[in-house]
């Protein structure tokens, strides 16, 4: 995507913000877009000629706010049907008080076709003493 004399590029990053911290961040590759014009929005050519399908990266951002370090247990991404254990996607499972990790997640998008598409992430940790801390969050594409 160009637009004026801007550079090229190959991706187009859209970040979700809480605050200051970062939540999640979706990087959908462009490089198999096509401009029609540059007055307007973006729109794809005909899907016709073109693939439909665009990788994109999800990124679940999983931050410490407590004041205690955690070992992340459980990371459960439901979309639609699909319900799916992302620990082993983990980064790192063990996070020092104000620390973060993520699960990153690469999946194919069907730009041509019009779907709301929500992802819930539950997230569980434990402490080295006490009870487990759980975290819920939905986002919709």
């Amino acid at each position: 995507v160009a637009l004026g004399n801007a550079p090229d590029t190959d991706s187009i990053s859209c970040a979700i913000l809480s605050g200051s911290i970062l939540e999640q961040t979706l990087v959908i590759d462009t490089t198999a877009l096509n401009l029609k014009d540059t007055f307007g929005s973006m729109q794809l050519e005909s899907c016709d000629e073109q693939s439909c399908f665009i990788p994109i990266t999800y990124a679940y951002n999983i931050t410490n706010i407590g004041d205690t370090p955690m070992e992340v247990t459980t990371v459960m991404r439901t979309r639609g049907t699909s319900m799916v254990d992302l620990i082993g996607i983990v980064e790192d499972r063990n996070v020092e008080v104000g620390e973060s990790t993520v699960a990153r997640e690469i999946k194919e998008l069907d730009v041509c076709v019009n779907v709301d598409e929500e992802t819930r992430i539950m997230v569980e940790a434990d402490p080295p003493q006490g009870i487990p801390c759980f975290s819920e969050d939905d986002y919709e594409l």
